[in-house]
């Protein structure tokens, strides 16, 4: 007897549509993202051709949705250095120069473990040094950015008055940890990251409240 509410109909409905199995997924520029990801993460090297084929799409999709390798590349490192600055900004301690010393402290302290990225600086250093210290590229341009935040809420609790303007008290920053971090690949001599902390100490001192602009002022 059939069923006069139109239950029956639509889950019949429904039947011949669940039969048909999944639909086919077709791939996005963000599974693009996590496929490389975790190729870097594992030290393998980023291969277009490879991850197009892994995803099921052209190359020419690759292309367009990452533009070129070392732009995919400073993607993938720069969503897995957004996480580690946040977490760096969480777990400091006190305020204006102390908590920035603290803040770039831990930060420096997981770039300079971070295996992956030795390894492409290793492999290739002059492609991994535009990525991350090119004032174009997508890396550096956000750290800075990131940084310019850290400092602006310093500047707004009152903690500091730079005699600089924070655009380039900012770079200024990013270029001394980019020196000392990647020194062994610039220059040949060994990383000394606790001695970018000691210089980023003395200069926002020169910043401070407590004391910079009292001697600048002299």
């Amino acid at each position: 007897m059939a069923r006069k509410d139109g239950v029956g109909d639509a889950m019949n409905t429904l039947a011949r549509h669940l039969s048909r199995g999944e639909p086919e997924r077709r791939s996005t520029p963000h599974d693009l993202l996590r496929l490389s990801r975790r190729r870097f993460l594992d030290g393998v090297p980023l291969d277009m051709g490879g991850l197009a084929e892994e995803l099921g799409v052209g190359r020419a999709t690759v292309y367009r949705w990452a533009g070129n390798k070392e732009q995919l590349l400073g993607e993938v490192i720069w969503s897995l250095t957004e996480p580690s600055i946040q977490l760096a900004r969480d777990e400091a301690q006190g305020k204006g120069v102390p908590y920035l010393v603290d803040f770039f402290q831990r930060f420096l302290k997981v770039v300079d473990g971070f295996t992956p990225l030795r390894t492409l600086l290793t492999a290739d250093p002059e492609g991994a040094l535009r990525i991350l210290t090119s004032r174009h590229s997508g890396v550096q341009s956000r750290v800075v950015a990131a940084v310019r935040d850290l400092l602006r809420e310093q500047v707004d609790a009152g903690e500091l008055d730079p005699p600089v303007d924070l655009d380039t008290l900012a770079y200024t920053t990013v270029r001394i940890c980019e020196s000392f971090l990647y020194s062994d690949t610039i220059t040949g001599t060994e990383r000394e990251v606790g001695q970018a902390v000691e210089i980023l100490r003395l200069l926002f001192t020169a910043s401070s409240t407590a004391g910079g602009r009292a001697d600048r002022d002299r």
